[in-house]
């Protein structure tokens, strides 16, 4: 026995100290992961590890009465037949690293690497599963020999020759061991399917699947690696301390990669849903197709679409497929809240719809589907008198609508036809300034609606009554000043030269924006709001020379003074105070009639030669956009990229709100 002993202390082993940063018990995972992935041969060897799998552990639990896992049946195990098989030399030098060389918190990494390097060329599930064959080589047979009754005398000297010394065993590490086996079983088992489920995967779609790529596939090969060492190392005293360490690592292990296969099934199942809805809306084969990928699960049955219309506040009656697939329809896609106007301006177009065979739908989004917003969702739906959801739900294709339709949170109205395909993206703003004027929403119909100004003529003569009853602009010949600014100076410097101009001709009349009620100058301003977002959903919209009119409006906004000249609904010249000023001042004896092309030729040659023309600046509120839209100064002297320079979060559920400004 002594002999036994000596020739123990004899066999080779690295007994250079590891450092802190290359010890598994304290070292951090980056650390380990950045130590062990040099000896990683990308381009691994495919090989059958799941058939090498399952025969290797009916071995181990054919081995060891193991209360909590099946035994196999002998049958089983004949059976179990493996086309990979390790080369056994490979596999007797895996097992001598595992059980003869001391194992403690100082060699344990070192043991590791030494594994790993003679299985570099291997995957990493195929690494473990090697890994696994050499330490049941061993294991079963020293466990059999642990339970067996050592009153046979040759039973005895067996059991001191392979365990290298005679002790009692220990039923509480016996169970240790016996848990810890089991959990590295189920360690390697989820190695395995997580590499299959990567393999299985088009790099297309594994690109969608991000915890399939951050998930540390080598760490947890060590981690598995760790585990054996400490089941199999029995031949030197250990620290059971140390031990228990180990396999609280390894329950940590299996836990975490276990978490990130369920993380990895559910973002498959998400990125697989979303092509398929993808198809859908790319080519849709009807409205009930694309209505069932917008909203519902993939199983559901389009004749069994929860879509009801409300005849009253109480009353609706669902709406039959048949009905659905034969109407174009507007579809009101909003959250819960501040979405009355929208609903009044649907309300407004909603008798005229029906006529023609459109209809809406409204498409509630909600966030926490709680009773209060149950509550706000009833409270709306009563107020509509088209299709509507039976009930409050998750809409199944919100991600769709947020990476396709571009939905941030902001109402819209998306306009498709019978066929399923989306007519205009979002109509909204062209409804809530043309109404059934636009109609039917098409884009060719809101060019024709933008065309010559009438974008800007149309809010004016909404937002202000008195442009209205005047006739402002009834008469093509009548020359029309425009004008206003925060700056009550400048305002009344445009009121005296305008007056004086009035006096030496006929058909000059002008507008003050700031002599408007308060009311009326906000809807005005909130009008080329609209038309500002509206115009800039479009593609290429940076070379759209009708946004950029609609900008240069837009910046006035904040200016202190400004004005625009136009001969009827013609726009003329439009600018800042500065030059408009100057402009008039040289004009004063203006003869209209006479002098428009003169007094046009020379403010247009001034601004130019103007360096006091400021810039132009624009602040939008309450727009959802991830990215800020970049846009140039829409100044005709610069041109240079605006800089973004204010974004302003508000909240409006509250009585008073905070704004934050970045």
């Amino acid at each position: 026995m002594d002999q036994l002993q000596a020739s123990s202390s004899i066999i080779p082993f690295d007994s250079t100290e590891t450092t802190s940063e290359e010890n598994p018990f304290t070292a951090p995972d980056e650390k380990i992961s950045e130590l062990i992935i040099g000896i990683h041969d990308a381009i691994g060897a495919k090989c059958d590890v799941e058939q090498l799998f399952n025969a290797v552990s009916n071995v181990i639990k054919s081995s060891v009465n193991i209360s909590n896992l099946e035994r196999p049946k002998n049958a089983e195990l004949v059976e179990d037949t493996c086309d990979f098989m390790p080369p056994f030399t490979t596999l007797k030098e895996i097992a001598c690293e595992m059980t003869c060389k001391h194992f403690n918190k100082s060699t344990a990494h070192q043991t590791i690497v030494a594994i790993l390097e003679k299985l570099r060329s291997y995957t990493w599930d195929a690494k473990a599963v090697i890994a696994l064959s050499a330490f049941a080589l061993d294991y079963g047979e020293t466990w059999r020999l642990s339970h067996m009754k050592l009153a046979d005398k040759n039973t005895v000297k067996l059991h001191i020759f392979k365990l290298g010394e005679e002790e009692e065993s220990n039923e509480d590490h016996i169970n240790l061991i016996r848990t810890s086996v089991e959990d590295t079983l189920k360690l390697i088992e989820y190695i395995i399917e997580l590499e299959k489920t990567r393999a299985d995967l088009k790099i297309c779609v594994r690109r969608n699947v991000p915890t399939l790529q951050a998930t540390p596939r080598e760490l947890y090969t060590y981690w598995a690696i760790l585990a054996l060492l400490a089941c199999a190392n029995q031949k030197f005293e250990l620290d059971w301390d140390m031990r228990s360490e180990v396999f609280k690592m390894l329950k940590f292990a299996v836990t975490r990669v276990n978490g990130d296969l369920t993380r990895i099934r559910e973002e498959i199942a998400s990125t697989r849903d979303l092509t398929w809805r993808l198809e859908v809306i790319n080519s849709p084969s009807g409205i009930l197709q694309l209505l069932k990928a917008l909203i519902f699960h993939e199983d559901t049955q389009v004749q069994q679409l929860e879509i009801f219309e409300y005849t009253s506040e109480t009353q609706a009656k669902p709406v039959g497929a048949n009905e659905l697939k034969r109407k174009n329809l507007l579809l009101f896609i909003s959250g819960l809240y501040n979405i009355e106007e929208h609903i009044s301006v649907l309300t407004s177009i909603h008798g005229e719809l029906k006529i023609k065979n459109y209809q809406i739908l409204w498409i509630p989004m909600g966030n926490k589907y709680d009773e209060a917003e149950k509550k706000e969702f009833n409270e709306r739906r009563s107020k509509m008198a088209w299709y509507v959801l039976q009930d409050l739900f998750e809409i199944k294709g919100r991600k769709l609508m947020e990476t396709e339709w571009h939905y941030m949170g902001k109402p819209m109205v998306v306009v498709v036809n019978t066929r399923g395909e989306v007519v205009h993206m979002n109509a909204l703003y062209m409804i809530s300034t043309w109404k059934m004027e636009a109609f039917p929403f098409r884009t060719e119909t809101e060019d024709k609606l933008f065309q010559n100004w009438k974008w800007f003529w149309k809010p004016i003569t909404t937002a202000y009554k008195q442009v209205t009853k005047s006739k402002l602009i009834d008469e093509k010949n009548n020359y029309i000043l425009i004008y206003g600014g925060t700056d009550t100076t400048i305002i009344q410097k445009f009121d005296s030269l305008i007056n004086g101009i009035k006096k030496a001709s006929i058909g000059v009349k002008d507008f003050n924006l700031q002599k408007a009620c308060g009311n009326e100058i906000s809807e005005f301003w909130k009008s080329i709001n609209i038309l500002f977002l509206s115009r800039v959903q479009r593609e290429n919209y940076e070379h759209d020379s009708i946004l950029r009119d609609i900008r240069t409006v837009l910046s006035f906004e904040n200016l202190k003074g400004w004005a625009i000249l136009s001969q009827g609904k013609k726009v003329l010249v439009l600018g800042d105070y500065n030059v408009m000023i100057e402009a008039l001042q040289i004009f004063k004896g203006w003869k209209v009639s006479d002098q428009k092309q003169e007094f046009v030729d020379y403010y247009k040659t001034t601004k130019v030669e103007s360096a006091g023309s400021p810039c132009h600046e624009i602040e939008l509120s309450n727009v959802n956009s991830r990215i800020p839209i970049s846009m140039a100064c829409s100044e005709p002297s610069c041109h240079l990229s605006m800089v973004i320079d204010v974004v302003k979060y508000k909240c409006c559920h509250g009585q008073a709100s905070d704004v934050n400004q970045a």
